[in-house]
């Protein structure tokens, strides 16, 4: 059944005072590699999972998977709130078009792209790798979603519906923080709401492969987990490529090894 208000409300009260309003950049963009190859794996797992609620570290390109998630409803979470506007914008650029290149349009205000709001993050100490993202949009998370991207027209259409479908709640606060982690278990016992799927992207490289805290979290037997590593990348590539699976202490002994 839907997420209810009230458990919406809930999450959207989990954002913390992270003393990092400021933060200097964070990925806009899903910067993984070979999501493409997993999606089928991730569909398989979701189909004999329940449907409950999915939490995101960062962008995660959580609108692109929406369709393969099915999912009550979707947290983002991130300490950058620039990472999470630019995903509330993107989300809301998809919800009110009717074709991908008019949601790009709307995305980078191509009419305008000076006062955009993407120009905006470009301003940064990684220069050139950024101006190469707003220079050809979405190009890098594109070529790494493949066919499953909200850019390739024939997948749009079921990317605009589960956006419209799905609340996506866009939360400020450290994954890691013990109020957090409590607050969410909290609120989705309350509603009855399994966490069903977890993107924990590459957190595992930031915290030296000690992923511990995820023992907190209410993961339960039928939860999809997709993360990321450095795992078989070339040097060349310079970014973490994406797994899934459905087992809290295989993933704990992948990062460990891995990362």
């Amino acid at each position: 059944m839907p997420v209810r208000t009230e458990l919406l409300r809930d999450l959207q009260g989990l954002s913390e005072n992270t003393k990092r309003s400021n933060a200097p950049y964070g990925h806009l963009f899903c910067n993984e590699t070979l999501v493409d190859l997993a999606v089928p794996q991730i569909e398989a797992q979701r189909k004999k999972m329940p449907k409950g609620v999915g939490l995101v570290i960062g962008s995660g390109g959580i609108m692109s998977l929406l369709p393969s998630l099915d999912l009550d409803g979707v947290i983002m979470v991130d300490i950058n709130p620039a990472v999470l506007a630019f995903g509330e914008h993107v989300g809301q650029a998809i919800r009110t078009s009717d074709t991908p290149s008019q949601a790009e349009q709307v995305i980078f205000e191509a009419d305008d792209p000076e006062k955009s709001f993407a120009s905006q993050m470009y301003v940064t100490d990684r220069g050139l790798y950024m101006q190469h993202l707003y220079k050809y949009p979405f190009t890098d998370e594109y070529r790494n979603f493949g066919t499953y991207h909200w850019r390739n027209t024939a997948r749009f259409e079921a990317v605009k519906t589960a956006v419209e479908e799905t609340p996506i709640v866009f939360v400020q606060a450290y994954v890691t923080s013990p109020a957090f982690l409590l607050n969410l278990t909290r609120a989705l016992y309350r509603f009855g709401q399994p966490l069903s799927y977890v993107n924990f992207s590459n957190l595992s490289t930031w915290r030296n492969g000690d992923m511990d805290f995820i023992d907190n979290l209410p993961i339960e037997r039928r939860t999809t987990i997709q993360f990321a590593t450095f795992e078989d990348t070339t040097v060349e590539q310079k970014c973490p490529r994406v797994h899934v699976t459905d087992s809290v202490s295989e993933y704990k002994q992948r990062v460990r090894r891995t990362d």
